[in-house]
């Protein structure tokens, strides 16, 4: 029930301030669920969605969905592992951040394919209430991690979406198998990173 309600406020809120509204009620309740009932919160973030996430990069589910061909793992083979599981109740998903070449990018519709192949992989991480409520867990290896697979403009580009923007709980960051190099890549980055989300990034071990 006071979930029902946080949604009723926040549509009214949107109405009010003739912000669009999102595009399913599934997506107004991960929005309403995100913000704890915090109307100007959600409010905000509705807005960053509907300017970044649709206004910059056209995305929607259904379209995605409809349109993916598997640009990221066709770019970067394996980059994204097959392994959406399920950990202490927490949606997982894995990645080998160390096939990650930014180098092989070619021009704006290629930064557009990546984000929105990337957002369908958020979409996954929360097919259901259950999920939106209890938060998702993400595995980053990073054996092999080098500055060959840092790019800042995908810091920037992705910070705005992950942290702003789109309606995810983040339980946990593990960086697995990582060096001195991650560290020095995660200063570089704390200007857009806040203080909440570093938190609850980690690194750890294979073996752990």
């Amino acid at each position: 029930a006071e979930e029902v309600l946080w949604c009723k406020e926040l549509k009214a809120a949107l109405r009010g301030q003739g912000v669009p509204l999102p595009d399913s009620d599934f997506l107004l309740a991960q929005f309403a669920i995100i913000s704890k009932g915090k109307t100007n919160e959600a409010v905000q973030r509705v807005q960053k969605y509907q300017s970044v996430v649709v206004g910059e990069y056209g995305y929607s589910t259904e379209t995605a969905m409809q349109q993916a061909q598997g640009f990221l793992n066709k770019k970067w083979p394996s980059l994204v592992l097959p392994s959406k599981f399920v950990i202490d109740g927490h949606p997982t998903t894995c990645w080998d951040y160390a096939q990650f070449l930014p180098s092989k990018m070619q021009g704006e519709s290629e930064w557009i394919a990546l984000i929105q192949e990337w957002l369908l992989t958020m979409d996954a991480s929360c097919a259901d209430l259950d999920e939106v409520r209890a938060g998702a867990t993400f595995v980053g290896l990073c054996r092999g991690l080098g500055w060959k697979n840092f790019n800042l403009e995908m810091e920037k580009r992705a910070a705005v979406i992950y942290q702003d923007s789109y309606p995810l709980r983040y339980h946990q960051f593990y960086m697995v198998d990582a060096g001195p190099i991650l560290t020095a890549m995660m200063n570089i980055c704390k200007v857009f990173l806040k203080e909440k989300l570093r938190k609850r990034m980690h690194t750890c071990k294979q073996k752990d």
